[in-house]
């Protein structure tokens, strides 16, 4: 019992020295971007685009003009012109900004992941719920936007 009380307190100095927002920025990390911004809807695609090399995650989602969700459809298209990551391309990322725009005119994520978690306290039926809220918004399809949302699953997925 002893050493799990030492290992406790060494696992809470260690989260008190490393979640600050002095460490947050002391190297490259896709949340820097959303602690900036303080948006559920941001914190969400800083989310889903971070995948690869951090510092290159960073570089990019300090293009995005993350003020589109809040524009029209015909203003998403024209601002997200030569804008590409990895496997999406200016479309891709341009269907990924009008599909937030819609989705944030329709609900809230707290609200949409809250219902869908709490019908059976299942993570999995929120993120489920999320992916075809996703694609009753937007039926574009391309593989960039399908990496970036996922496919909807029809099996509980075994893995992460």
């Amino acid at each position: 019992m002893q050493n799990l009380n030492n290992l406790k307190i060494k696992l809470d100095n260690l989260a008190k020295e490393k979640n600050n927002l002095e460490s947050l920025f002391n190297a490259p990390d896709p949340l820097q971007i959303a602690k900036i911004h303080n948006d559920e809807f941001i914190s969400l695609i800083c989310a889903l685009f971070a995948y690869g090399n951090a510092k290159n995650i960073l570089n990019f989602l300090k293009k995005l003009d993350f003020n589109l969700i809040n524009s029209s459809e015909e203003q998403i298209n024209k601002k997200c012109k030569k804008l590409k990551y990895r496997f999406q391309n200016e479309q891709d990322i341009t269907q990924i900004f009008i599909t937030f725009r819609r989705l944030k005119q329709e609900i809230s994520l707290k609200e949409l992941f809250t219902s869908a978690y709490q019908k059976e306290e299942n993570i999995l039926d929120a993120i489920l719920i999320f992916m075809q809220k996703i694609k009753a918004l937007n039926n574009y399809e391309s593989y960039g936007y399908n990496f970036f949302f996922s496919k909807i699953f029809e099996n509980i997925p075994k893995s992460p």
